[in-house]
């Protein structure tokens, strides 16, 4: 039995888990304190949280939560590789935590991820189980370096429309709970990974600079709510998310960013909380969750969307929320936008 927030991907198994969902807080970050003690009973073998779009969470609660019932915590930090709570590192705080290096992540190392653990015989069983995991055949493997290429080519030349259709399925693959083939990472990805880590400082520079560009040009609008991570909180800003309070407004602010070729997406949508929802062991409420599926647009913060794209896409939200920006948040904006 796993408890998991609404966004992670965990599904049942041949090994008898099913997961039980829990309610995220009212801003998508972190685990709803009430859905948990709900949630958490003494069938419980893990929690799993996760840190989205890059943005930390606090896990206190979790953590005693969980270990109260004698569960573990697991951290979902695939997408906050490098990102820091109270000077620790996202994915190193609970028992144990999962990275991800595939495409769309903070360092996109063709494909894989990391497994960081606490415990030492947890540390054992998973070393046995990536022992017996079958190498990356070549084949697979110069497929992954083409794409690397590819989507490399087309970030750099700014071709956004292109790179929109990789980003939305054309190469990122099709896999899901039952088709999923865990493979050992190769040493020519790992490769790709090691190069990237040594530029993780100017990525999310250039990360954290896009995300104060947002912070102070979206502010004022009554209709958004925008990121605010508190000071324990070192984001890696993978994504920049904003709340759009109207849904049906999200939908024309969400159909006039994609005519731009700006590389906006809605995850989570209310697709993929259905989807985790027929994976439920029991019919579950998230009523948090069901308010940001229908309402969250997060806008990108990689290095290669260029000024003229982000006035575009500026653009598209004046033309919607134009003039109705308060002067007191737009006074306030100079101090969001020092992230």
């Amino acid at each position: 039995r796993l408890v998991s927030d609404w966004s992670s991907d965990v599904c049942s198994s041949d090994l008898g888990l099913r997961p039980v969902l829990c309610d995220v807080g009212p801003n998508g970050s972190g685990l709803d304190p009430r859905s948990l003690e709900r949630a958490v009973t003494s069938r419980t073998l893990a929690v799993v949280t996760a840190h989205l779009f890059g943005y930390p969470t606090d896990l206190t609660n979790i953590l005693e939560c969980a270990h109260r019932a004698g569960a573990l915590v697991i951290e979902d930090a695939a997408q906050a590789f490098g990102a820091k709570w109270c000077g620790r590192h996202a994915g190193t705080i609970a028992d144990a935590g999962i990275y991800s290096f595939g495409m769309s992540k903070v360092l996109w190392s063709i494909g894989g991820g990391l497994i960081v653990t606490s415990h030492a015989e947890l540390a054992q069983a998973v070393a046995h189980e990536v022992s017996t995991l079958p190498e990356v055949g070549r084949v697979r493997q110069a497929a992954g370096i083409l794409k690397l290429a590819v989507v490399g080519q087309l970030v750099r030349s700014h071709h956004l429309r292109p790179l929109d259709m990789v980003w939305g399925g054309a190469m990122r693959g099709k896999d899901d709970c039952n088709d999923f083939s865990p493979a050992a990472h190769p040493a020519s990805y790992a490769a790709v990974g090691c190069n990237l880590l040594k530029r993780l400082d100017c990525i999310t520079e250039g990360r954290r600079s896009a995300a104060a560009f947002w912070s102070t040009r979206l502010a004022g609008y009554p209709e958004l709510t925008l990121p605010a991570p508190p000071p324990q909180a070192s984001p890696v800003f993978l994504r920049f998310p904003v709340i759009v309070r109207n849904r049906d407004l999200k939908k024309r602010l969400f159909s006039g960013l994609r005519a731009k070729g700006i590389n906006v997406s809605d995850m989570y949508s209310r697709v993929s909380y259905d989807a985790m929802r027929s994976f439920g062991a029991r019919e579950t409420n998230c009523p948090h969750a069901e308010y940001l599926t229908d309402r969250i647009i997060s806008l990108p913060t990689h290095a290669y969307v260029r000024a003229r794209d982000r006035n575009e896409a500026l653009e598209v939200f004046d033309a919607h929320l134009g003039g109705r920006r308060t002067m007191h948040a737009v006074s306030a904006a100079g101090e969001a936008g020092r992230v």
